[in-house]
């Protein structure tokens, strides 16, 4: 019985990192990352091609920074620490959410501003800082999308399909501070081994009333994408 709840315990750490970390741990995820998940301006390499192809120096300990503070899965983790708004995004909503009517201070300059304009530069703020998880999300759930539409014999048919495509997605998300490279060869180790999974778990068809689900403009994807950011940014995943 000690032994099974050992394990439950270390999946569950795994998956969504422990709710205290040591004073020790805690100075190191606070180096590299804020409690978001998102990271923080490390010192880059001198060469700007090095920084696109292989990440900032420090890169892996982004990806150690994110796995001690929210695991796999959880609030600040490997997934949605990659998905996470800027800080200074997350800080300007904050203070237009609790402010009152009066001068808010705008974290990008240190400055008081007007409520109406911070409001302004939170807007304008919202695409760009929304087309990050947009892209993760949406590029999956296209391949997902297609996986349910095949037919049998396609490459991408079933289940295979899904967990090539989960895989895929997936294994960017988790490479994509190791820079393009990293995030590709990450991307392709975990697109065969979803692939492989699947393969494994079913080769029966894909069920009817699942297809009739799958919308063809990936509208539903679009929506989980705009509430999975929006929670991020009101706060709703950390403090």
């Amino acid at each position: 019985m000690t032994r099974l709840r050992s394990v439950a315990n270390a999946i569950e750490r795994a998956l969504v990192g422990t709710e205290r970390l040591t004073p020790e741990t805690q100075e190191f995820v606070s180096k590299y990352v804020h409690s978001s998940g998102r990271a923080k301006n490390i010192q880059g390499r001198k060469s700007k091609l090095l920084n696109f192809a292989i990440g900032p120096q420090g890169a892996a300990n982004i990806l150690k920074a994110r796995y001690e503070q929210g695991g796999i899965l959880g609030p600040g983790g490997i997934i949605l620490g990659e998905m996470a708004p800027s800080q200074e995004y997350i800080e300007l909503l904050r203070s237009v959410l609790k402010s009152g009517g009066g001068d808010i201070l705008d974290p990008a300059t240190g400055k008081l501003i007007s409520r109406k304009r911070a409001v302004a530069k939170a807007i304008a703020k919202t695409p760009l800082e929304a087309l990050n998880p947009a892209l993760l999300l949406g590029f999956p759930a296209y391949d997902i999308s297609n996986s349910l539409k095949a037919k049998p014999g396609d490459e991408n048919y079933g289940t295979k399909g899904i967990g090539t495509a989960l895989g895929t997605g997936l294994g960017f998300v988790v490479g994509a501070p190791l820079g393009i490279l990293g995030a590709l060869g990450t991307s392709h180790l975990a697109g065969s081994a979803g692939g492989a999974l699947g393969e494994l778990i079913s080769s029966k068809d894909i069920p009817t009333e699942l297809k009739k689900q799958v919308d063809s403009s990936n509208t539903g994807l679009a929506t989980l994408a705009a509430r999975t950011f929006l929670d991020m940014s009101t706060n709703k995943y950390y403090n």
